[in-house]
């Protein structure tokens, strides 16, 4: 086979097609993509609701996913991100140390144009035995070059040729979060800017944002076929929110009903198995070996609200309905994820590390000026780009 040419018949020596992070080509190797919504549309706690399910094996949305190592470029709100991860494992009942095989964040805005930075992180990256599998840069104008415009298809076609050179030579999946235009109607429904980002995305999904409930469509696959639209909310949980997924239509009146997700399957299963009524003290005993007491009582509640469980002064009564889910799902009764749920094992949640995260002190946070702080080093130009000017960062007290 020549290196540029190939005949029709000699497309069956070719590799095989890439494997898939995520069923239904929402995270596919080696690929290009965009989560594209409007600030507070909550596409950063969706990217990290995706990376936490990856990073422990859980069910996304109800698709299954594949195990990867993943980064998370922190360009702005880094001091947010403590908060959300502890949220997240609080909420779902995972040790927060399962995370750190498989996830990392990189808390100064990355500038891919900029070499001599990208090889400083990674160099920082490696040391702790990581190989990023799949980046994210949140956001794409946070960690963009001085001097970019993001509404010249120049300035964006030289920044996608960097993107893609870093995918191949590296072997990344890369995901860029942006924001859309600021405009109502067609603006609203795609990234701000140039639309080469559009053209050199593989795999685009808009997540918008109506009265507090939030869809994600799969705007662009360029080789599968779009997933039907997924669909969330934000719910509090601790300081933070957390996402929590949405069927519909799923009640008996056509009302939104949210996922059930393992920690909720699990209290079922209890119930079912002690009969009832159980007393409420002998449930939760029975559950916080696999849910923290705080998880039980959130956990309690959603069961309650959802009509799966009916709590009177005898105890906890499982529904028809509650019936009818551990019935249902084909990966339970008594199994998360293909495996044997073990309600004596821990999942607690660890607390959280008062050792600063980050590379050697820097940070994504802003200097009095607005500007954002970032260590002097090399500047490198890429094609269509401007040289990076690197402000000196002043140490965060």
């Amino acid at each position: 086979m020549t290196d540029y040419v190939v005949s029709p018949s000699r497309l069956q020596e070719c590799p095989e097609a890439p494997p898939q992070y995520t069923e239904h080509g929402i995270l596919v190797k080696g690929t290009l993509n965009a989560f594209v919504g409007a600030s507070q549309s909550g596409k950063s706690q969706f990217l990290l609701h995706l990376f936490c399910c990856i990073a422990t094996g859980k069910y996304f949305f109800g698709i299954r996913t594949h195990p990867c190592r993943m980064a998370i470029v922190v360009g702005e709100g880094f001091h947010g991100i403590p908060a959300r991860v502890i949220a997240w494992c609080e909420y779902h009942g995972v040790d927060i140390a399962e995370l750190d095989e498989r996830l990392v964040f990189i808390r100064v805005p990355l500038d891919i144009s900029n070499d001599a930075m990208v090889e400083r992180v990674l160099a920082e990256v490696n040391a702790l035995g990581f190989k990023i599998d799949v980046i994210a840069f949140d956001t794409l104008s946070s960690c963009a070059p001085h001097g970019f415009d993001d509404s010249s298809n120049a300035h964006m076609k030289g920044y996608m040729d960097l993107a893609r050179a870093l995918r191949d030579r590296h072997e990344w999946t890369i995901i860029f979060l942006a924001h859309t235009g600021h405009a109502n109607g067609p603006a609203a429904k795609r990234a701000r800017g140039a639309s080469d980002l559009y053209a050199s995305m593989d795999t685009e999904l808009l997540i918008e944002n109506q009265d507090g409930v939030r869809t994600v469509t799969m705007t662009k696959s360029r080789d599968f076929a779009p997933m039907e639209p997924l669909r969330f909310k934000l719910e509090p949980c601790r300081q933070s929110v957390v996402v929590v997924p949405i069927e519909s239509p799923a009640g008996p009146n056509g009302e939104m009903v949210e996922e059930v997700h393992p920690s909720m399957r699990l209290a079922l299963q209890v119930l079912r198995e002690h009969g009832e009524p159980m007393p409420l003290s002998i449930w939760k005993q029975r559950c916080v070996g696999n849910i923290s007491r705080a998880g039980f009582y959130n956990t309690r509640r959603r069961l309650e609200v959802a009509g799966l469980v009916v709590i009177d002064k005898r105890g906890a009564v499982l529904t028809s309905g509650g019936e009818a889910v551990l019935g249902f799902n084909p990966h339970d009764s008594g199994m998360s994820n293909g495996r044997p749920l073990d309600i004596q094992q821990t999942g607690r949640v660890s607390s959280p590390s008062t050792t600063p995260l980050g590379v050697d002190g820097l940070d994504s946070r802003r200097q009095s000026n607005g500007a954002v702080g970032r260590p002097v080093d090399t500047r490198a130009e890429g094609p269509g780009l401007q040289p990076y000017d690197w402000a000196p960062l002043n140490p965060v007290e």
